[in-house]
């Protein structure tokens, strides 16, 4: 036999050993899945305990590489109310590890018991979703709401049932007036949201109640007149003490008073 058939033969076996022990890896059985996942996330709503608590629940164990694809993993993450985005890699090298990249949602508003995303859809149906989900992060924004501490939720107290839609303009009306609340007080933001039974619409921040009308298809006209007012209401809100501002004419006047 040649030198150079010898060679030939040689890589042979060594890529034939290679590609047995490579499918000797990915069909071995996993005992422990989640010791195998790397967790790199943004935000604090989710602890790294409460997403490994989570997976353990999905049942992956004794799953090798071949039957367990990250799209699945990925798939099963998003079914969590406060995981938005997930990527999954599985990597054999230089250990076997599933790199796991989770973007968190991101909470708005509370209605009744749901809380709902940036987005003004449903992102927590009730507190029952803690339990469901294993959810340490869920348990904390509705305790937080309780007892007032909470930073991140706004609350919309509705004294008429609220259509999707009427949900989507309150929040681009939030999202108006809000930086605008915070050039006239550092800090400050609007708190609580109130829909009374004839359908007018109020803003509250820690200092300020906004007067906004009827919640209907005018609003956000209405509420960005706040922008052009904020230099005026900042200067006569220092020498005059604004506490309410209207916004619920139909001309383009706006009200500064105190209560």
């Amino acid at each position: 036999m040649s030198w150079d058939l010898m060679k030939k033969v040689l890589v042979l076996l060594v890529l034939l050993a290679s590609s047995t022990l490579l499918f000797r890896q990915l069909a071995r059985k996993n005992s422990d899945f989640v010791a195998l996942v790397e967790i790199y996330k943004t935000g604090n709503l989710i602890s790294q305990k409460e997403i490994r608590l989570f997976l353990r629940n999905q049942n992956y164990n004794d799953l090798s590489f071949l039957e367990l694809n990250p799209s699945k993993v990925a798939r099963s993450l998003l079914l969590h109310p406060l995981i938005a985005e997930a990527k999954v890699r599985a990597l054999l090298l230089p250990y076997k590890t599933y790199k796991i990249h989770i973007e968190e949602a991101k909470p708005w508003a509370i209605i009744g018991d749901q809380i709902y995303s940036r987005d003004a859809e449903v992102l927590v149906s009730g507190y029952s979703d803690s339990e469901k989900y294993y959810s340490e992060g869920i348990a904390k924004l509705y305790k937080d709401h309780r007892s007032h501490k909470s930073q991140l939720l706004t609350q919309i107290i509705n004294n008429k049932p609220l259509t999707g839609e009427e949900i989507k303009i309150i929040k681009e009306i939030f999202d108006v007036i809000n930086p605008n609340i915070q050039l006239l007080a550092p800090r400050d933001k609007i708190i609580k949201i109130i829909v009374n039974r004839d359908s007018e619409l109020y803003f509250y921040s820690n200092f300020y109640e906004l007067r906004l009308g009827n919640l209907d298809n005018k609003l956000l006209g209405r509420a960005k007149r706040f922008n052009s007012a904020v230099p005026q209401i900042i200067h006569m809100g220092r020498e005059k003490n604004v506490a309410y501002i209207d916004l619920s004419l139909s001309t383009r006047e706006i009200i500064l008073g105190k209560h």
